[in-house]
């Protein structure tokens, strides 16, 4: 299931099912989203601040399933992500929004909502959000637009050391490895089988990766995979002895016992270069020894 594309005119919301966002930075978001021909709004849970949340669960769940039931809005770009999207995560209903789907838009904690929307066959969109735009590059915000009004940018890669050779088709799935890892065994945990599985981190310790990924080998995950996308892992950070391996030597053990792509250093993430992905979407990737490309594949262009 893939929303329609956006058009000008099309009304659209800023809302914060997470962490709390200063007023300035929603206010710039607005005059971006007008710039681009939306009609934005932005919802009062967004404003407001109970620690380190926009507001209590029971407020942020609601100004949530407001959006996503109003058959006006044709999208949804959360104000940021930090953490709290797992705690209303239960009380969603997705009725309503399946009957008129839409754009979801958003990283990080909003790993949490592309997992469920994978789970519902729908797409959504891990891309930047507000709490980014003043300091995002220019194409970051390009491929977010291309995204939303026209088709996604096919992305044409530099090789990287490390990457590993070969071709692969499939669902984008993931996001961030934490939240990816905390909803494996869950209710809303996602089919890896035959999917291209992105990842991505910010301010982990090494050993913590890879404790990480040793629970997701041992659920099986790099056993289905199709391919493996690793975005930037930001910040990391060692411990009072140092971890021994790479991020990259790290990774690759995982997916020696496969003969899979595996692509490195994939601009998106925590970072100001965070391009957009089509989670759900169907993806063809190709990496060689020099370059890699990884695209997406419109409904009924297999």
């Amino acid at each position: 299931m893939r929303p329609e594309r956006l058009r000008a005119g099309d009304k659209v919301i800023i809302v914060s099912p997470a962490g709390a966002l200063d007023e300035n930075y929603l206010i710039e978001a607005k005059d971006l989203l007008e710039n681009w021909g939306l009609k934005p709004i932005i919802s009062e849970n967004s404003r407001q601040k109970w620690g380190k949340f926009s507001g209590e669960d029971e407020i942020r769940l609601n100004a949530f399933q407001e959006a996503l039931d109003d058959p006006e809005i044709r999208a949804i770009f959360c104000a940021r992500g930090g953490y709290g999207s797992t705690r209303i995560m239960d009380e969603l209903n997705w009725d309503r929004f399946l009957k008129s789907p839409k754009w979801i838009i958003g990283y990080s904690d909003i790993t949490t909502f592309h997992n469920r929307l994978h789970q519902l066959n729908c797409e959504s969109l891990h891309a930047t959000m507000p709490v980014n735009y003043k300091t995002n590059t220019s194409f970051t915000m390009e491929s977010l637009k291309n995204s939303l009004f026209n088709e996604p940018s096919k992305y044409a890669l530099d090789g990287v050391n490390y990457n590993r050779p070969g071709k692969a088709t499939g669902k984008m799935v993931g996001g961030n490895l934490s939240i990816v890892h905390n909803l494996i065994g869950t209710k809303f945990n996602i089919q890896f089988k035959d999917n291209i599985l992105f990842l991505e981190e910010v301010g982990e310790y090494y050993y913590a990766i890879d404790r990480m990924l040793w629970a997701m080998k041992h659920a099986g995950v790099f056993d289905e995979i199709s391919g493996l996308i690793i975005g930037s892992f930001t910040d990391l950070k060692q411990d009072e002895t140092e971890f021994p391996e790479t991020l990259e030597q790290m990774i690759l053990k995982f997916v020696a016992h496969r003969d899979i792509p595996v692509y490195f250093k994939f601009p998106a993430g925590h970072q100001d270069e965070n391009w957009t992905l089509v989670m759900a979407g169907r993806y063809k990737m190709e990496v060689t020894d020099t370059d890699a490309t990884i695209e997406y594949v419109l409904p009924g262009h297999d």
